[in-house]
């Protein structure tokens, strides 16, 4: 009996140990919701032109003037060496379609602005529109969500085209952050 009750207490101890580490980067807000707190070196991805998980404005998709929003990066994990940028619907009624690949972003770029993105020369793939570029957002019904991904790469240039991206991204990722925009047609 008294073996039992102490592999008890340790298995209750280890579980107690696993739930304060795991809480660690939580916050409470009015002691019902945890929001996750992001530490201040993660690598991370944002817009001015839209907030994580809000609407994506009409002008950056095929109801407006069908460009990228801008958007900009921080805290570069060491040893990158370029990046690539996807954006993805994952709500597409066949499965995910990709709406923008952007390949070989030198690793001293730290963002890309609406209006500078064809001044670089960055190498743009075709998309799922069968278009070279930027494909904006045009769901055929209800609210989609796009995810613009932006992946710290080990090497400085890729070659690669829309059909084996995804396998040489997995090949040389580092890391890699998030934004997700939403967006329901009118």
């Amino acid at each position: 009996m008294k073996k039992k009750y102490i592999f008890f207490l340790t298995v209750l101890a280890m579980i107690s140990c696993n739930q304060t580490e795991k809480t660690t980067n939580i916050r409470y807000v009015d002691n019902k919701e945890v929001i996750p707190v992001t530490p201040k070196d993660k690598f991370t991805l944002v817009s001015d032109d839209f907030e994580n998980g809000k609407l994506i404005p009409a002008e950056f998709t095929c109801d407006g003037k069908n460009i990228p929003p801008s958007l900009r990066w921080s805290n570069v994990p060491e040893g990158t060496k370029s990046f690539v940028l996807t954006v993805k619907d994952p709500d597409a009624p066949f499965g995910t379609f990709t709406h923008w690949i952007v390949i070989n972003i030198p690793q001293n770029i730290r963002g890309i602005k609406k209006d500078e993105i064809n001044s670089f020369g960055y190498t743009q793939l075709k998309n799922d529109f069968g278009n070279i570029g930027y494909g904006g957002p045009c769901p055929p019904s209800g609210t989609h969500r796009y995810v613009f991904t932006l992946y710290a790469i080990d090497i400085e240039k890729l070659d690669a085209n829309p059909k084996n991206i995804d396998r040489i991204i997995n090949e040389h990722t580092i890391s890699k952050a998030e934004i997700i925009g939403l967006y329901k047609r009118r």
